[in-house]
Parts: structure tokens; sequence; C-alpha cells
């Protein structure tokens, strides 16, 4: 990856509250046209690092540069090439959909720099709401609400989009919805996005890598495939005498008298039988068993349990 593709690097980020560590050493990147995942409890840190990553607080310490920025010192910079959609402001009820629109996206801003209405309707088309913008706001689901809040996150197109727990109140379908618009976003618009959430079952669907952080602390971050590639198992079954078999592979873990089970990358189908022809044993089963990235990010917090434990 090319250093001129790298929108944000931050380095050794610690933040203190108090006695309360809240970041202790988290290192990442984000890269032009990906969607990156921030996963974590309650507490873990999400919101301090979304924090830093605006300008509204300093880390305690580490460097974080976002568009070779300064994201606390130069936030005015900071915050016309990248779009916080993680404090949303409000919608007036009594206000059309296209009314609150034009109002979000103009204000503060000079008059030569106020998206065209052109614009305005594109996105508003985008985010699946062109056909109700003359609609009061007091009629829109929560979904509806989400999606014209993201509009205006839109206008003018941002080259970096941070979304803190958007899929928060969406029905099922709102999800999918949302799901299929930031890859839209990511796709055909080249948007980079960082998304903050705890839906692991949909962050699987959309982002490129992740970052996992627990109090305070990373334990994984990097592309979801190599992770799951990497927590998945194969499921093992024979047919013979057992008992060399945990010299063979003292990794394994048992599932049943015949079945045992190994990390993913560590033998190939054909080495594997060979292997157990040699002790007459015959191999009944060889399959991967995938694992959900849910799992993925519990044995990598277990594993990190365990190794402070030692």
């Amino acid at each position: 990856m090319e250093s001129t593709d790298i929108l944000v690097t931050a380095k050794k980020i610690h933040h203190v509250y108090g006695k309360r560590q809240a970041l202790a050493g988290v290192d990442f990147d984000i890269y032009k046209g990906e969607i990156l995942a921030l996963v974590g409890a309650n507490g873990a840190g999400k919101s301090t690092l979304l924090k830093i990553l605006a300008g509204f607080l300093r880390p305690t310490q580490g460097k974080i540069t976002v568009f070779d920025c300064n994201p606390y010192s130069q936030r005015e910079i900071v915050m016309r090439k990248v779009r916080f959609a993680f404090a949303p402001p409000p919608l007036y009820d009594n206000l059309t959909a296209w009314d609150n629109i034009q109002f979000l996206v103009r204000l503060g801003l000079p008059k030569q720099e106020h998206p065209s209405c052109e614009d305005m309707l594109k996105v508003l088309k985008l985010v699946g709401l062109r056909d109700r913008l003359d609609d009061r706001v007091s009629g829109f689901s929560f979904g509806m609400r989400q999606r014209l809040i993201l509009a205006q996150a839109l206008l003018p197109m941002p080259k970096l989009l941070v979304l803190d727990e958007p899929t928060d109140g969406l029905d099922p379908l709102a999800i999918r919805e949302l799901r299929d618009l930031l890859c839209r976003l990511r796709d055909e618009h080249g948007v980079t996005i960082l998304l903050s959430s705890h839906l692991l079952s949909e962050i699987e669907k959309i982002a490129d890598r992740v970052l996992f952080i627990h109090e305070g602390k990373t334990i994984f971050y990097g592309e979801i495939t190599k992770l799951m590639k990497k927590k998945s198992t194969l499921e093992i079954k024979i047919e013979g005498d057992t008992t060399s078999i945990a010299q063979m592979f003292p990794q394994m873990e048992i599932a049943s008298s015949d079945t045992f089970l190994l990390p993913a990358e560590t033998i190939s189908l054909e080495e594997m039988r060979v292997k157990l022809q040699e002790y007459n044993i015959k191999l009944c089963e060889f399959h991967h068993r995938k694992i959900s990235l849910e799992d993925a990010f519990l044995k990598e917090l277990r594993a990190m349990s365990q190794k402070e434990k030692t």
C-alpha cells in the first residue's frame, strides 16, 4: 500500500481520564477506499478514539494525523475533508426533508461553498429519499431520519466518513439498506469509511479490515478475511488406532472419540492422508469449519487474557 493511500495514521495513542486509562497504545491506519470497522464492548475506548480523531480531545500520548494534519490543532482543515456522523444535528419535524437538508448543509458555510440543488437532489436519491423530499420529517420512521442525517454528512461528498453505531435502532430491512448504501459509497463514490459498531454480523459483510479494542488495548488489527481464516479450524474424522494422534498434533482439540480439531492452516488434505496412512489410520472426513467474526473476536479476547495472565 502506497503512503499516499493512507488517510489517517495513529501511533501509540494513549488517553487518560483522571486515573482511568481509556486508551493504551492503540495503533492503526485508515487506507483510501476501504471500510475499517472499529469494534469493542461498551467502555472499550471507541468513543474516546473517535473524539481524538475528530479533534475534540488531544491524546495524552501518541500522535495522530488526518490527511497529514493534526485534528486537534488543525480541526478546521480536517473538517473540510472528513464528515463525522456520530454527533448528528437535530432534525426539525415541522420542516420537510428538503427544507431540513438545505438548512443543515448550508449552516455556517460561506455562500460560495453551499452545495447546489442538483447535488442535494443526487444525495437524497442516493439515500432513498428523493421521492419524500416534500414530506414533513414528523412522519418519517427512525430509519428514514437516519438516512436524512447521513445525507447531510454527504454534502459535500467527503473523502472520509466516520459513523458511530449507525445501525442502532434500525429494523433488519433498514440495516440491509444502510449496508448496501455504505458499500455503494465505497465502491462507486470512493468514500473511505470508518464504522464503529457492535453488530459483528453486519461488519463481517461490509468491512475490509477491523480494529478490535478491549479496555483501551488493541486485540486485533487487520483484514477480516485473514482473521477468520486464522481462527477457522479443520475438523478431521478418523478410523483406527488414535493413540498416536496426540503426539502427531499436540495442538489438536478433541471433539469426540474419533474427531479432532486443528487450526485451519496446520496441514493440507493430502499431507494429512499420507501422515495417517503411515500409522494405518483411515481418514474419513476432512473439512474446514468456518468461524463467524463474533467467534473470532471472542477467541482473540481469550488469547489476550491468557497472555496477560502469563
